[in-house]
């Protein structure tokens, strides 16, 4: 509010900012969603998910980022996960 030139900007509060609060997930957490993944009824998609898990834990990427890679991101040799693009939201009409 400092930057409008008006007699009354220093009256107005602005509202504080709500913390946001961190979530820590424990590992026996992460044991116990691999074994509910493992009962899933299509193997492929176990084997996806359980990945995506698995990196995300491990790595800090976040849920897009992850639900983004393709295969030709991850280079397993180097051990290496390359987020090279960004999501487009783009409106439709």
């Amino acid at each position: 509010m400092k930057s409008i030139n008006a007699p009354f900007a220093y009256k107005i509060k602005l509202p504080k900012t709500p913390k946001r609060k961190k979530v820590v997930v424990k590992t026996h957490q992460i044991r116990n969603l691999i074994k509910q993944l493992e009962q899933l009824e299509y193997a492929s998609l176990v084997l996806r998910t359980k990945v995506a898990v698995l990196l995300a834990v491990t790595s800090g990427l976040r849920s897009e980022k992850v639900y983004n890679l393709t295969p030709n991101d991850i280079d397993i040799e180097n051990r290496t996960v390359y987020v090279l693009r960004c999501l487009k939201l783009t409106k439709t009409v």
